[in-house]
């Protein structure tokens, strides 16, 4: 219930963000192209907003496995070595996650002197983006690792680890 709460939450925000980057970004190109004037908020404001659509739509991308991945290596693996690399790498990917974070939040006390020129908002709303996108990740992620371990630990998982143990071959799943 709280994943799919929260899922709409950061569905509607990428889509309000993206949709209010589309109109801006349409609303210069014709102030420009017609009347030779533009908006002084549109450029900063539309970056601003593209950093917080792509680290809220990271965690939406985690949840359902769209991240780019090496699937050509992991192929090549079966039945428990391939659950372990799975793991291997949804545990390098928090700990990065966790760095990501950290360093996020020890940035934003600098950010919050600093004003964006044209718009007058401090730096901190937007650098705020990565602390946030890092949390919804590693929120995303958590489940993942857990079902990791699961199916890793699993009876099935057990008796064919003590298949290769005995007969020094995988067995095909």
């Amino acid at each position: 219930m709280f994943y799919r709460g929260l899922t709409k939450i950061i569905q509607s925000l990428v889509v309000i963000f993206s949709a209010v980057v589309t109109g801006m970004v349409i609303i210069e190109v014709f102030l420009r192209y017609l009347f030779g004037g533009t908006l002084y908020v549109t450029e900063e404001l539309s970056r601003y907003l593209m950093v917080w659509v792509v680290f809220l739509a990271a965690g939406l991308a985690l949840k359902g496995d769209s991240h780019i991945n090496i699937g050509i290596l992991v192929d090549k693996f079966r039945g428990k070595t391939r659950k372990g690399i799975n793991l291997a790498a949804q545990i390098l990917l928090l700990i990065f996650l966790v760095i990501l974070l950290v360093e996020g939040i020890a940035v934003l006390p600098y950010q919050i002197d600093q004003i964006a020129p044209s718009m007058g908002v401090s730096f901190f709303w937007f650098y705020l983006a990565i602390p946030v996108g890092s949390v919804l990740m590693i929120l995303f992620l958590l489940p993942k690792i857990g079902d990791s371990v699961k199916g890793i630990l699993r009876r099935n998982s057990i008796q064919s680890f003590k298949h290769v143990v005995m007969t020094g071959k995988e067995e095909k799943s």
